[in-house]
């Protein structure tokens, strides 16, 4: 089996459980085989609320696109109050990490969570708030069907080009 060093990608959605002592193990689709039991991630709470889990790279250059963004004092302010709902954390051995309690409040986890790839960042959604705004509230997407309704279409724009 070829080792899973390429560049993190956060895909697919997965039920995880928090234990007692907080602990939420990673999705295994989510690590890479460099991960150690010191790799640092970034947690910091979002709408929803959930808790949004970053690779600390990918949330530094998220913050300097916002930092440029924010001119004004108000803005400012706003910002900085999503500091103190945001904090690194560290894998430990068996790839889990602790949800600070603050973060686990304002996001209203428990146990069972839902843990859904956005691609180059992970969001954490508790079961309560996962069951009342997603699966039956959103339309769920097919990229499968998306992609072949994309190449379909670019089929179509080379016939169109071949028979001009």
């Amino acid at each position: 089996m070829p080792e899973n060093t390429s560049k993190r990608s956060f895909v697919q959605g997965f039920e995880a459980v928090v234990d007692s002592q907080r602990r939420l193990a990673i999705p295994k689709l989510w690590r890479l085989d460099s991960d150690t039991e010191n790799t640092e991630f970034f947690l910091t709470l979002a709408s929803g609320p959930s808790l949004e889990f970053y690779e600390i790279e990918e949330y530094a250059r998220r913050q300097a696109i916002i930092k440029e963004m924010l001119k004004d004092e108000d803005s400012e302010f706003l910002a900085s109050g999503s500091g103190m709902y945001s904090t690194t954390v560290k894998l430990d051995k068996q790839g889990r990490f602790v949800i600070p309690q603050i973060l686990q409040e304002a996001a209203e986890i428990q146990t069972k969570v839902y843990c859904i790839g956005l691609m180059n960042f992970g969001r954490i959604y508790s079961e309560k708030i996962w069951l009342e705004k997603a699966p039956n509230k959103q339309k769920v997407i097919d990229f499968n069907r998306v992609f072949r309704s994309i190449q379909s279409v670019s089929e179509t724009k080379v016939m169109v080009t071949e028979t001009q």
